[in-house]
C-alpha cells in the first residue's frame, strides 16, 4: 500500500506528528513507511474515519474530513502480498459504507461518495447503538509489515500516557519510565502522535538527526525531558539520521531495558537515559 500516496517528507516513528496550528490539535500524521514495508488491513466493523486516519498516518498524509461527513462502520481485510495493499482497495471498502477516500496533495480527504456511486449505509458495528470499533496501526519491524486493525491491544491502554507516575526523574538527564509506556509504543504507536513531532535534519548541520519541532506540554515526552529544538542524533548507539534509521531504532524497542538518547540542545551535547521499571 501507499506507493501512490507516499510522501517524501518522513517523520520519526512513535514520537511524531505534524505540528498543530494554533488552537487545533495535532494532525495525526506520523510514520510514512519505508518503500520496502507492506501493509495489511484487518479492519472489521471499524470506524471508516479511523481507517482513513490510519491510512493517512502510514502514508505521511494529513487526514481531512469533509463537512457533514459522519462516521460509519466499514470492513476492509487484505493480507500483505508481494506488493503492498493499494489505497484504492481501502477506498473501495470505505465506499461500500458511503464514504469516499481521495488523495489531494498532502491530504487524504474523507468525503461523501460521488453522485453516481451506489452505496448501502451499514449499521454502526454490531448495532445502531454501538459506535464503529476504533482503528489502530501496529508496526512489525522484523517483518516490515504495518497492520491496520480493529483488534484491541493486548497490552496497556492509552491511559498510561496520562499516568503521573509513568515517568519519574532520578537525577539530571536520567528518568525511570514505566514499562507500559514502551509496551504501548509497540502495540499502539498511533497513541503517541499527539505527544510531539520531529523532522529529519535535511541539511545535516550541526549534525545528522531529527529535530524535535514541538512537544505537548505536560505530556509523556515533555516529562521525559525532550524539548522543542532538540536534535536527536542517536538512540542506544544507533545513528538516527534517516527514516530507515528510525524504524531500525523502533524495532529495537522490544529488546531494550534501557534507552540512551543522544541529543544536541543548542551548543550543548546531552545524553538522556531512560530506564524501564
Amino acid at each position: 500500500m501507499m506507493r501512490a500516496v507516499r510522501k517524501n517528507l518522513p517523520v520519526v516513528v512513535v514520537l511524531l506528528a505534524v505540528a498543530p496550528s494554533p488552537g487545533r490539535a495535532a494532525a495525526p500524521v506520523c510514520f510514512p513507511l519505508p518503500p520496502d514495508w507492506r501493509v495489511a488491513l484487518e479492519v472489521r466493523d471499524g470506524s471508516a474515519l479511523g481507517l482513513a486516519e490510519a491510512l493517512a498516518c502510514v502514508a505521511g498524509l494529513v487526514p481531512e474530513r469533509a463537512k457533514g461527513v459522519s462516521d460509519r462502520a466499514v470492513t476492509a481485510v487484505a493480507a500483505p502480498g508481494p506488493l503492498a495493499v493499494a489505497l484504492a482497495d481501502a477506498a473501495r471498502a470505505a465506499g461500500k459504507s458511503c464514504i469516499a477516500l481521495k488523495k489531494a496533495g498532502d491530504r487524504l480527504r474523507v468525503g461523501p461518495p460521488a453522485a453516481n456511486v451506489r452505496c448501502r449505509p451499514r449499521a454502526r458495528a454490531a448495532s445502531a447503538q454501538t459506535a464503529p470499533a476504533p482503528v489502530r496501526a501496529v508496526l512489525d519491524a522484523a517483518r516490515k509489515v504495518a497492520t491496520i486493525t480493529t483488534a484491541p491491544p493486548a497490552g496497556p491502554t492509552r491511559a498510561v500516557l496520562d499516568d503521573p507516575e509513568a515517568v519519574a526523574p532520578l537525577e539530571p538527564d536520567r528518568w525511570a519510565v514505566k514499562r507500559e509506556v514502551r509496551d504501548l509504543a509497540l502495540a499502539d504507536p498511533m497513541a503517541f502522535v499527539n505527544e510531539g513531532a520531529a523532522f529529519p535534519n535535511v541539511l545535516g548541520f550541526p549534525a545528522p538527526g531529527f529535530f524535535v519541532a514541538w512537544v505537548r506540554g505536560g505530556g509523556v515526552l515533555d516529562r521525559m525531558g525532550l524539548r522543542a529544538g532538540d536534535l536527536i542524533t542517536g538512540i542506544n548507539g544507533l545513528p538516527l539520521a534517516t527514516l530507515s534509521d528510525a524504524f531500525l531504532a523502533y524495532g529495537a524497542l522490544a529488546a531494550a531495558e534501557r534507552f540512551v538518547v543522544s541529543v544536541a540542545r543548542g551548543f550543548e551535547r546531552r545524553v538522556l537515559v531512560f530506564e524501564l521499571r
